[in-house]
């Protein structure tokens, strides 16, 4: 903390918070199945909820993108940062452009891809198919699905959800601060991935 008198009015502070240091959270390091579907289809999102419950009540690390979740921020966290994408093929997949854009995105950083069919009489065709063409395909039977993991050489246990660890649907949160003064000190926090971070303020006096 730094002060400069100001010999004309030597209460008149500017308070100037330091800017915190990038914090890595352990989230960010850890690996999630992506489950990629339309989230406005009623009846292909029933479905797969069901799936998506599989994983949650075996404590396996899941990230499912919400209607109202922007589509660069789930790229980046949910895309970068999943060990498998499964795709929901279906009609609405592929009339998609939200889906186009992150399944071009997992083609293009190679990020392994299984095709999941809960649509037996669907056959993928343009973007989607040449995307899903080279992709190991299943049925939408959980143990099937986790032997096709295995079987392309995912790691199911680096899935598991650590103890105490929340499993979420969207990894980055939003910065809570709060803060206060006392005695002259100024103070705040801020919160993200649940934990509790300290500022540091610098304190001048305006001359």
């Amino acid at each position: 903390m730094r002060k400069i008198c100001n010999k004309k009015d030597p209460f008149f502070f500017l308070v100037v918070p330091k800017i915190p240091e990038t914090v890595i959270s352990p989230h960010q390091a850890k690996k999630h199945t992506f489950f990629a579907y339309e989230v406005t289809d009623e009846s292909d999102a029933l479905n797969i909820e069901k799936m998506k419950n599989y994983f949650i009540q075996r404590r396996l690390r899941v990230y499912c993108p919400r209607e109202t979740d922007d589509i660069n921020t789930y790229i980046a966290n949910g895309i970068e940062n999943a060990a498998i994408v499964l795709v929901f093929s279906s009609p609405s997949v592929q009339k998609s452009k939200v889906a186009s854009k992150l399944l071009n995105y997992a083609d293009q950083t190679k990020t392994p891809i299984l095709n999941v069919k809960i649509h037996e009489d669907f056959q993928p065709t343009d973007w989607l198919g040449a995307i899903l063409a080279p992709a190991k395909r299943c049925s939408n039977d959980f143990d099937e699905i986790m032997k096709s993991l295995i079987s392309i050489g995912i790691k199911t246990n680096d899935l598991v959800l650590e103890r105490d660890e929340k499993n979420e649907s969207r990894p980055i949160e939003k910065y809570l601060f709060y803060g206060g003064t006392k005695s002259g000190d100024v103070t705040a926090c801020y919160y993200q991935y649940g934990e509790e971070f300290p500022m540091e303020f610098e304190v001048f006096l305006i001359i």
